[in-house]
């Protein structure tokens, strides 16, 4: 019932929004992408004037999609009725597209779509329930129910289920649910491409990549006496092989380190700047990654969190690590 109300008000908003803006966390995900790039479609289709922003171009890992024109990295001076920030746990996510756009959010009704637990903006749709295992599932029941199935085309329908296979992992890691198989399936009837889908996110490593994720594996470090491991990739391994850290996404981390016998695996990605991506991966219940992922800012699921530093060195990022008490979950096990 509750969540009804916030949908129903969403819609009210959206259906009177004549200018939108769709954004997302400066780090773009499958689904945060999924869930703007429907969103833009529908209402271009409405008619309505739409622009997505994000903080960096694209990612080149969804280059198959062909819409990296539609992502802007600057938000153009004008007057919003709306905007929709999807699969985002909060403003400082949204890194310059925010910082350097405060007056532009604070004159215009924010809503908030996230199946974390964040919950700001004067509309604030956020739910932890198997049943919307990704936000991309949130905007299609969005969409659905304020303008009929018939609304989800094929490329919506693509990129909804972009987003819940970038949040499952293609249906193999603990995010997933019979909720989500079903979403598939419906998907698929409506012509998502499933195929190119699994192709190009699962199917297409260059060989420059495979170099390096080879390299980090070489010199994984064991922590709190082989609990857990961790790969770092520095900036140098990156430029060695002519790879932006923007294009380096969760692969590395989902498919190779997890394969690893440990109880929870950590990737470190150097920045440009000197800083340091932060993802969290647990394969035990007992693991909670999120207590850890807040020391250095950050949050997301139990088994899968992640943040980002500036203010730590690759030595203080690792003591941090080895020194952190774990909440044993035993009722978990």
């Amino acid at each position: 019932m509750k969540h009804q109300v916030i949908i129903e008000k969403i819609l009210k908003l959206w259906s009177s929004s004549n200018s939108i803006l769709l954004t997302g966390a400066a780090n773009l995900d499958g689904d945060a992408l999924g869930c703007l790039l429907a969103l833009y479609d529908l209402a271009v289709a409405q008619g309505k004037e739409v622009v997505i922003v994000n903080e960096k171009p694209l990612s080149s890992l969804y280059s198959f999609l062909g819409v990296a024109d539609r992502v802007l990295t600057v938000v153009p001076k004008k007057e919003y009725d709306a905007i929709f920030i999807c699969d985002t746990g909060s403003f400082d996510m949204l890194g310059t597209v925010y910082s350097e756009n405060a007056d532009v959010f604070a004159k215009t009704q924010i809503v908030n779509i996230d199946h974390h637990t964040s919950c700001y903006g004067d509309f604030c749709w956020s739910t932890c329930s198997f049943e919307n295992t990704s936000a991309t599932m949130m905007v299609a029941k969005l969409i659905e129910i304020g303008c009929g199935p018939q609304a989800i085309t094929k490329d919506m329908a693509t990129y909804l289920l972009l987003g819940l296979y970038y949040d499952t992992e293609c249906f193999r890691n603990a995010n997933t649910s019979a909720e989500g198989y079903k979403f598939a399936a419906r998907m698929m009837e409506f012509g998502a491409d499933h195929n190119r889908l699994i192709r190009n996110l699962y199917q297409s490593t260059a060989p420059a990549y495979v170099g390096l994720y080879g390299e980090v594996l070489a010199s994984l470090v064991s922590v709190q006496e082989g609990i857990g491991m961790i790969g770092v990739v520095t900036q140098e391994m990156l430029k060695r092989r002519n790879i932006s850290i923007d294009c380096l996404g969760n692969e590395l981390v989902n498919d190779y380190l997890r394969s690893v016998q440990a109880k929870f695996v950590i990737l470190l990605k150097e920045t440009v700047e000197g800083g340091y991506r932060i993802s969290l991966r647990s394969k035990d219940d007992a693991y909670d990654m999120r207590p850890l992922a807040a020391k250095f800012g950050g949050g997301g699921h139990k088994l899968a969190s992640g943040a980002c530093t500036k203010h730590y060195s690759l030595e203080e990022v690792m003591n941090i690590i080895a020194n952190h008490v774990f909440y044993m979950d035993t009722s978990s096990t």
